[in-house]
């Protein structure tokens, strides 16, 4: 990168950001097809707009510095002839932070710097030098100020264009992302209808499971770094659906505090199961959804788990915790998803609810933080699993506000 160039002394800002959008879009037409299907959508659409966003200048100017000043002795030629004139220099130093290459480029609303001034950048910073033989130190802070002013007012400038590019950006890549693996994931299935064996360096294609009643389609993704493997998921509409008919559970439960506080936590779980399968029903027409241990809920495909539900009792942030490590411990496919029932049986919910969010945000499996939904009573998270970095559970935490069960 240049050290000592100006600010603005380069063409056109908005170019820039129109060809880093369209190198954004060619990336993702151009990625891997085995590598786009086996990493997590949304890992993509972070990447890339990490990758080809832009973070506008800063001037910090309430930080500025003075440089200590030098003196100069420069020839003059006037009615007396040539004759030299000391001058002193002064260079105010502004830190800045943000990408200093984009204060290079020239926004499209833009005001030519003072004449007679001089303002560089330096690494990350601004340096404002005058110089002049004035003994008046208001003129001088009078003609750096000027200057910065101007440099302050054309990055506001900037600001908004690298703002609007960003926005941009979010909107269309995730739609590109997403008809892309699309498209890919068709061709697969197309390849799976003819019926005609191909020679392929890709795995098997993709297919979902036959279901009755409301059609649950666990359908397979990607596999890790080979070729395209595809593996069981289900399908987000379905997930949604379990989801819906557990907090509609809840609610009921909730609602009959007489009746639920003579029921354990494997009881409780037991309700939940019959409510899940007589929503839901697997190829052979038997249970989908089935308990496995004491308090587990789970879907499992071949020898990996599509869906798993954990219930818990409150007893402090550890039963969070806890729950965790023995999510983790179970064989997942990529993209799985999951519920932790937090059975909150005494004590502030709300309390308890915020610490339980904490703990699992702090774990250091969880990737992000989704958006919340306290109005329905859940909260959304994204656990990596242990054994892949690609491998993850889309975690729904749904508090139970239950009463203490009676002998207790």
């Amino acid at each position: 990168m240049r050290q000592h160039s100006g600010p603005f002394d380069t063409e056109s800002l908005r170019q820039l950001l129109a060809d880093r959008l369209d190198r954004a879009l060619k990336k993702i037409n151009a990625w891997n097809a085995d590598e786009l299907l086996a990493s997590p959508e949304a890992d993509i659409i972070k990447y890339l707009i990490d990758e080809y966003g832009a973070e506008a200048p800063v001037m910090h100017r309430d930080q500025r510095q003075r440089l200590p000043s030098t003196e100069h002795v420069v020839p003059v030629d006037d009615l007396m002839g040539r004759r030299d004139v000391r001058q002193t220099e002064i260079t105010i130093v502004v830190p800045c932070e943000g990408d200093m290459d984009l204060m290079r480029y020239r926004p499209g609303s833009y005001t030519s710097l003072l004449s007679g001034q001089s303002a560089r950048i330096v690494g990350s910073e601004i340096h404002v030098t005058w110089r002049g033989d004035t003994a008046d130190p208001a003129v001088v802070l009078q003609k750096i100020n000027g200057e910065l002013d101007v440099i302050e007012r054309n990055l506001g400038h900037a600001r908004s264009e690298i703002a609007s590019h960003n926005e941009l950006l979010k909107q269309t890549v995730p739609a590109r992302v997403s008809r892309r693996k699309s498209q890919l994931l068709a061709d697969r299935e197309l390849e799976a209808a003819l019926g005609i064996p191909v020679r392929q360096k890709d795995g098997p294609p993709a297919f979902s499971v036959p279901v009755s009643r409301r059609q649950v389609v666990p359908r397979r993704q990607p596999g890790v770094a080979e070729p395209f493997r595809p593996e069981w998921e289900l399908l987000d509409k379905d997930y949604e659906e379990a989801i819906r008919v557990i907090t509609h559970s809840r609610n009921a439960l909730e609602r009959t505090p007489g009746t639920i506080a003579k029921l354990g936590e494997e009881d409780i779980r037991n309700l939940l199961l019959v409510s899940l399968n007589s929503t839901f029903m697997g190829a052979s027409g038997g249970e989908l959804f089935n308990g496995d241990g004491r308090t587990d809920i789970l879907i499992r495909m071949e020898d990996r788990n599509v869906f798993i539900g954990e219930c818990k009792i409150w007893d402090g942030p550890q039963v969070v915790g806890d729950a965790l490590t023995q999510l983790l411990k179970y064989h997942v496919w990529r993209d799985s998803k999951g519920a932790l029932l937090l059975f909150i049986r005494r004590g502030d919910a709300t309390n308890a609810t915020q610490k339980a969010i904490q703990r699992i945000e702090e774990h250091p499996n969880c990737k992000r933080t989704l958006d919340a939904r306290p109005s329905e009573g859940r909260y959304d998270f994204v656990i990596r699993a242990n054994d892949d970095l690609e491998r993850e559970i889309h975690l729904a935490l749904l508090p139970f506000v239950l009463p203490i069960k009676q002998g207790r």
